[in-house]
């Protein structure tokens, strides 16, 4: 975590984030309150929130991996074509989370969900 708290220091003010396993994010978030993490929520509103992350993150962003499926317990599961499938959640600081949230608040097919995507970001 050393690491981490060094790179938030010589980037503060700038955009952070990574997919990481749930594990880690939930170290990540103890270690620095400026950082969070988005787990997918399930029924249709996680359904649509995945299919806009996943069509705003190009596959090469996650090493090539195929962004496959949101899961029950929140996180998103990528299909690595050298290691496989790992089950990842997002993770970033807040500024990072404004930049997201308003690529996913402008999506036409999420505005009738602003008020609860407002309190998840």
């Amino acid at each position: 975590m050393s690491g981490f708290r060094e790179m938030t220091s010589h980037y503060a003010n700038t955009p952070i984030w990574g997919a990481v396993s749930l594990d880690i994010a939930d170290m990540t978030v103890r270690v620095d309150s400026n950082f969070k993490k988005l787990t997918v929520p399930g029924g249709v509103l996680g359904s649509m929130l995945f299919n806009v992350i996943k069509s705003k993150i190009p596959a090469s962003v996650f090493g090539g991996a195929i962004i496959k499926q949101a899961n029950a317990d929140g996180t998103i599961t990528f299909d690595y074509p050298d290691v496989g499938e790992a089950n990842k959640v997002l993770v970033g600081n807040k500024e990072y989370f404004e930049i997201l949230k308003g690529m996913i608040l402008n999506d036409p097919k999420l505005a009738s969900y602003k008020s609860i995507l407002n309190k998840l970001l």
